[in-house]
């Protein structure tokens, strides 16, 4: 996001420390509710409204055109990503708590989710930075269309997995 605000924005630069904020603010606040929307909905609708927030905030960077210094829409969709990630995290966890509570290696499992997680993380910075031109006037766009098409494939394959893993999960308490 922050090289994505850094081609995008023309000179209004603190956006580069305040849309981030607001997508860790949100998060934090969507975080503290998650519990409650558990209870009106299970796992996998809550996923699906994490889901649906990443989306919408994926289109509405895709629609942004051109570098200018109105960064509305990008607080909207630094919003977004941080209702959409609050959600489909905590329900990812969960259904790792309920893998390792049925499987009686919780360690193992706990272990194995945050190694993959910071292997996987360090795999796609490697890959996005080697695919990324070397000349920026040729790909304008290149950061913008990795935040969008990137970040809208993993949450689907994500929503996939969830919708379609047969795992019991039981609600959070």
């Amino acid at each position: 996001m922050v090289v994505y605000l850094n081609e995008t924005v023309l000179s209004n630069k603190e956006t580069i420390a305040t849309i981030p904020l607001t997508m860790f603010t949100s998060a934090a606040v969507t975080s503290v509710f998650i519990n409650r929307i558990f209870r009106v909905n299970n796992q996998k609708i809550t996923f699906g409204i994490g889901w649906i927030a990443s989306i919408i905030g994926c289109i509405i960077i895709f629609a942004r055109t051109g570098r200018n210094d109105d960064v509305g829409d990008l607080y909207a969709a630094s919003s977004l990503f941080g209702i959409g990630s609050a959600m489909t995290l905590v329900v990812s966890m969960s259904f790792a708590a309920n893998i390792a509570s049925t499987e009686g290696t919780e360690g193992f499992v706990y272990s194995s989710v945050t190694f993959a997680d910071k292997a996987i993380n360090a795999m796609a910075i490697v890959l996005i930075e080697y695919l990324k031109c070397d000349d920026p006037a040729m790909c304008m766009s290149y950061y913008k269309n990795v935040m969008v098409y990137f970040n809208s494939a993993m949450v689907t394959i994500g929503l996939l997995l969830v919708c379609f893993v047969p795992i019991d999960v039981a609600s959070i308490d």
